[in-house]
């Protein structure tokens, strides 16, 4: 809910008739210095950047002709095109290929989704791994055992000397296939990606007093952490969840305000325990659309258009963004 989390004060029509359980008084709200609008009370951990000039809050983001599907509009968000079914690839993925040559095995872990499923920002035709953990992304065994398990490509398609798992990728029937190329090409990012990660294992203590949130978005968030500074990883993303408040949203407190809480000290976690890469990281949510300005019925809010993202990082011009 957009309208909750940066809160337009200035705007008549966010008052107490349309929003009789949800409205947020101003004195209760968190001054964002603008005389317009406020950011939600649960949100305070996010202060320490906005006040370091480190944090653009901008709000009232959508696009034209919004979709009010979750599936089409979470879509159209991650590939960066609406409405267009011509676009096939996520729109990170496309700016890391103009980047990057990523059919060089060194960068088959240049991104990642941190989450059971692969994000649509990131899909394209080299693969990126998803996972929540780097101990997951593995094989059974002791290193010795997974790393004759895993084998060695062969020099070439169809070569015949390639050796376990990663041998199977150009040494099978696949091989002869009009699509041999691209099967050999995805054996060379899983061999790349499992090297990488090998080396990325192990306990992980965040720096700096950092404190990650309770649950899977901390713990994602702390495996990105860990993930940014033992790799060169550099695009990862998580999902949390939750948002859909079609009733019981709450104001300050209750459902809304504990999973906006949950990002504000995940963003100040990272904030303090990235502060070595702090100036070369920035860190965006992102949402499908926001929620209607008039609550429903059932003390919730329906499907609807604008709403706000977060955006921070050392290189940032923070502020508010209307």
């Amino acid at each position: 809910d957009g309208v909750n989390t940066v809160i337009p004060h200035g705007d008549t029509v966010y008052n107490p008739t349309n929003r009789p359980n949800l409205f947020i008084s101003e004195a209760d709200a968190i001054d964002l210095g603008n005389n317009f609008a406020s950011l939600h009370p649960m949100m305070q951990p996010m202060m320490s950047m906005f006040n370091a000039g480190d944090l653009a809050v901008i709000h009232r983001v959508g696009y034209a002709n919004q979709s009010r599907s979750h599936f089409d509009s979470q879509d159209y968000w991650e590939r960066g095109v609406p409405h267009n079914p011509d676009v096939k690839d996520g729109m990170f993925y496309r700016q890391l290929q103009e980047m990057l040559d990523l059919t060089d095995p060194t960068n088959s872990f240049a991104a990642a989704s941190i989450d059971g499923s692969a994000f649509t920002a990131l899909k394209g035709s080299t693969p990126f791994p998803n996972f929540t953990s780097a101990e997951q992304f593995n094989f059974l065994g002791d290193a010795d055992e997974r790393s004759k398990f895993l084998g060695q490509l062969p020099s070439g398609v169809g070569a015949g000397d390639g050796k376990g798992v990663l041998g199977l990728y150009g040494d099978s029937p696949l091989a002869k296939a009009f699509y041999a190329n691209t099967v050999h090409s995805t054996g060379t990012a899983l061999g790349g990606t499992l090297n990488t990660l090998a080396g990325a294992e192990g306990a992980y203590v965040p720096e700096n007093g950092a404190v990650y949130p309770g649950g899977s978005l901390g713990d994602r968030l702390s495996e990105c952490a860990k993930l940014f500074k033992r790799t060169d990883a550099r695009i990862l993303g998580v999902e949390t969840g939750g948002f859909d408040t079609h009733s019981n949203q709450g104001a300050i407190y209750g459902s809304h305000g504990n999973r906006l809480q949950g990002v504000a000290e995940g963003f100040n976690a990272l904030s303090l325990d990235l502060q070595d890469q702090w100036d070369d990281l920035v860190i965006v949510t992102m949402t499908e659309f926001g929620r209607t300005s008039l609550e429903n019925g059932s003390g919730g809010t329906d499907h609807a258009e604008a709403s706000a993202i977060f955006v921070a990082g050392g290189g940032v011009n923070g502020g508010v963004y209307n």
